[in-house]
């Protein structure tokens, strides 16, 4: 479990999650692997997003059990196609998509790295 937190610390410091952030969301969530470490680096509120049911529910429970106050859960789907969790990576928004839905909604992108196989990390900034 400690060599789990220790990769994610070295993926959240890779993106800069620090105080200096106010609201942090994570769409695609899952369980909150990240976001409930990232909740005690940041000086505002984690916010995660996901498709699954169960994973929301799953984090929820973290969230009580750990008596973190500002880590938050949303069930949502943030596009227009099935994201199921398991789908394939073709049905999957892709990073240039989520770009581009925060551009149109008023965010900067300032970083982006990958987390083969399957993951990938963007932050974004009011513009």
């Amino acid at each position: 479990m400690e060599l789990c937190r220790k990769y994610e610390e070295i993926i959240l410091k890779q993106i800069s999650v620090d105080k200096n952030i106010v609201t942090l969301v994570d769409i695609g969530c899952g369980y909150g692997t990240f976001l409930l470490l990232a909740s005690e680096l940041i000086s505002g509120n984690a916010i995660g997003i996901d498709i699954d049911e169960k994973m929301v529910e799953a984090f929820k429970n973290k969230i009580q059990d750990n008596n973190i106050s500002n880590a938050h859960v949303i069930h949502g789907d943030i596009s227009k196609g099935e994201t199921a969790r398991g789908s394939s990576m073709e049905v999957r928004p892709k990073p240039e998509t989520i770009i581009e839905w925060a551009s149109k909604a008023g965010f900067t992108l300032k970083s982006q790295i990958d987390i083969p196989p399957y993951h990938f990390d963007l932050v974004f900034t009011n513009k």
